[in-house]
């Protein structure tokens, strides 16, 4: 497909540490709705990519000629770029791409070393996300672990201690 990427929509890279992160927006989404996560990412040190998904943020014509197949074609690209400069990859995803980082860290378990899916990701979280990710660096095995931004943010203004716990049978 021909498309014309609006503006912002783009895909970004930013390189850092051996430790990889993959950002997915979610459907209908754009690179624009997770940027703001990927350059925090990127302040903390991580090798940050957010691949845009085939079809979202051109016209409503690519996007509905646009198939899961060609998303996953582009994750795959984007995963490919990370594995060549990391030792580590993670891959954060909001909403859809929750449900793509679940996808393929079941078709990689030994490329995927753990995901954090989210419905929502405000700036706030960002630093503790990255936090989370560096320990999890360190431990042999992959776990996923469910990020509620909401009731995160509601917790920090209540200022009660945030404990993510990996999801009920994922944990390997």
């Amino acid at each position: 497909m021909d498309q014309r990427v609006m503006e912002g929509a783009e895909p970004f890279r930013f390189e850092g540490s051996e430790i990889g992160v993959l950002v997915s927006h979610g459907f209908t989404g754009t690179t624009q709705s997770v940027r703001p996560l990927g350059e925090a990412l990127a302040e903390e040190g991580f090798t940050v990519m957010g691949p845009r998904l085939e079809g979202h943020g051109t016209s409503m014509e690519d996007h509905a000629n646009s198939t899961a197949s060609d998303w996953i074609s582009s994750i795959e690209a984007g995963l490919n770029w990370l594995h060549q400069r990391t030792s580590q990859t993670f891959f954060v995803g909001l909403s859809m791409g929750g449900m793509f980082a679940l996808y393929f860290a079941a078709r990689y378990p030994d490329g995927i070393r753990g995901i954090v899916r989210g419905g929502h990701q405000p700036r706030d979280l960002v630093r503790r996300v990255g936090v989370d990710l560096a320990q999890r660096a360190t431990e042999s095995a992959l776990e996923v672990v469910e990020v509620d931004a909401f009731q995160q943010a509601q917790a920090q203004e209540r200022h009660e201690p945030r404990n993510p716990q990996p999801a009920p049978g994922l944990t390997r």
